[in-house]
């Protein structure tokens, strides 16, 4: 039996793999490589010893066991080694025209948390901190207790509700 696959990302390739020892398979992609959403960017960095050129892969960042099983078990087969991450988050704007603008959040710890002191003494930001902590604690409840449904929600929809 033959079996044409359509696209090379994630779902194609586990298809192909696992269907090649059963039927003949041809995989069609539209764009110039296989991979889908794979990406990797050369980024070279100064080192004591001269310049260090490092692969970064930035198409597939993170999966996790409780919403990738069957992926889990493909990078087993493949023996392909995994890493726990850190899931932290930050970001920074600033604007030269506008310094009093800038703003700064990281999660990791009290003094990134607080990394513009002005913030300390704003009752916005304290609010913000609330709902963060309460909107952690409720997605964290609804995904303890398999409320899936709620959780695939739309942002705005679930916002709504809760």
């Amino acid at each position: 039996m033959k079996v044409a696959i359509v696209g090379s990302g994630i779902s194609g390739l586990a298809a192909a793999h696992a269907l090649k020892s059963k039927v003949d398979v041809t995989l069609f992609e539209s764009g110039d490589y296989f991979g889908g959403h794979t990406n990797t960017v050369d980024v070279t960095l100064p080192t004591p010893t001269g310049p260090v050129t490092h692969g970064v892969d930035t198409g597939f960042l993170v999966f996790n066991e409780r919403t990738y099983p069957h992926f889990i078990s493909l990078m087993a087969e493949l023996k392909v080694a995994t890493v726990k991450s850190d899931m932290s988050f930050s970001v920074q704007a600033t604007d030269p025209a506008s310094p009093a603008s800038n703003m700064e959040w990281s999660g990791t710890n009290l003094d990134s948390v607080f990394a513009q002191k002005r913030n300390l003494f704003n009752p916005r930001f304290w609010r913000m901190l609330r709902d963060l902590l309460r909107f952690n604690k409720l997605t964290t409840r609804l995904a303890t207790n398999g409320n899936d449904d709620e959780l695939a929600m739309p942002l705005g929809d679930f916002l709504r509700a809760h």
